[in-house]
């Protein structure tokens, strides 16, 4: 697994994103160079697979069609982010914050969700099959057309939309 500088997504310019090098007029970049990415950063379509993102804080971040396959995603921070077509297959996303983020049609097929926040996120016709769920809250998030397995142990739903459309907990 690679590692990526600490920041807002760190090394950002090094991963082919969007963003400004905080360092000096023409100083080398290298792989531990911070840069600010802009406040509209754009990752989409990189290939993230197998990222160390651990911790990092991505609000608002742009990953549409990213792949972040296998990637460490623990305890990030991605609230209003934009991961729509993204492949999160096998990605470790357990205590990370989902609030209002786009994860439709999203493959989390085999993710760790493990104490993660699904506050109003949209997972509409993402493939979570055999996704880990543990202590894991969805409130007011919409599964519609979602491929969720059978057996949801560990998913707290709370004014939740599902796959078929019906509302669980609507007045929780």
């Amino acid at each position: 697994m690679r590692r990526v500088a600490s920041g807002v997504i760190g090394a950002c310019l090094l991963l082919g994103c969007g963003g400004s090098n905080d360092s000096a007029p023409g100083a080398p970049t290298t792989a531990l160079d911070a840069c600010t990415p802009s406040p509209d950063a754009r990752c989409d379509g990189d290939n993230l697979a197998g990222a160390d993102l651990a911790g990092q804080d991505l609000v608002g971040i742009d990953l549409r069609g990213a792949n972040l396959s296998g990637a460490d995603l623990s305890g990030v921070d991605l609230t209003q982010a934009n991961l729509v077509g993204a492949d999160l297959s096998g990605a470790d996303l357990s205590r990370a914050a989902l609030v209002r983020t786009a994860l439709d049609r999203t493959n989390l097929a085999g993710a760790d969700l493990t104490r993660s926040r699904l506050t109003g996120a949209t997972l509409r016709d993402a493939d979570l099959t055999g996704a880990v769920f543990g202590s894991t809250f969805a409130t007011d998030a919409n599964f519609t057309g979602a491929v969720l397995d059978d057996d949801l142990g560990g998913l707290l739903l709370c004014n939740t939309t599902m796959s078929d459309e019906r509302v669980e907990n609507p007045s929780c």
